[in-house]
């Protein structure tokens, strides 16, 4: 019995790995239970032993995708000093490989508009992920208060988004590149210019 349960585990893992490449690689409507099930050698009807819907699947594919793009930011800032945390994370978001390759990286460059047209349980997958992305960026800029800080992190993933969209929009080598390296000049500017504002000091009581 016990070892049923973790073929189970590991038949639902599979499932959810191989779902989660390919919605990134083919977009949420691209992705059908029966031909997903047949890539990994199993049958249509045992999905629903492992899902109660596609939206379910969906959702933890999704997760599972943000849960690859936090485990290679964690590993850029587990192997690097704070000072250049935020340049690294900008760096990896913005290279060649995550360009070229959609299937492994972040879901919401390569879903795009889909997810607003998406159930509300892989939006919510979604705004979880998304929020992870801004924390983990907030812990890498010092601004002159909390507040500031989020909004900065907050910007910082819209214009690591929007640059890969646009980049992968274009068919053009040279083109997307100068999209990429515009963003990134930007980021770190608006990083280097915060970085020497004097902070502002707590007022005493």
């Amino acid at each position: 019995m016990r070892r049923s349960r973790e073929e189970a585990a590991r038949t639902r893992q599979e499932i959810v790995k191989a779902a989660s490449t390919l919605l990134r690689e083919r977009g949420l409507h691209g992705v059908r239970v029966a031909n997903l099930m047949s890539e990994i050698g199993l049958t249509h009807g045992g999905f629903y032993t492992h899902f109660k819907s596609k939206e379910a699947l969906m959702s933890e594919a999704m997760e599972a995708a943000f849960g690859e793009t936090m485990d290679a930011w964690h590993k850029v800032l587990a192997s690097t000093k704070k000072r250049t945390g935020f340049i690294n994370l900008v760096d990896l978001y913005l290279g060649e490989k995550h360009l070229k390759d959609p299937a492994t990286g972040c879901a919401v460059p390569a879903l795009g508009s889909e997810i607003a047209r998406a159930s509300t349980v892989v939006q919510d997958s979604v705004a979880k992920g998304i929020n992870e992305m801004i924390e983990v960026l907030s812990k890498q800029i010092d601004d002159v208060s909390p507040e500031r800080t989020k909004e900065r992190a907050i910007a910082t993933v819209a214009c690591l988004v929007g640059a890969i969209v646009m980049a992968r929009c274009v068919n053009d080598e040279q083109t997307a590149q100068s999209y990429l390296e515009a963003t990134r000049n930007q980021l770190l500017e608006n990083q280097a210019a915060t970085a020497s504002k004097p902070r502002r000091k707590a007022k005493r009581s």
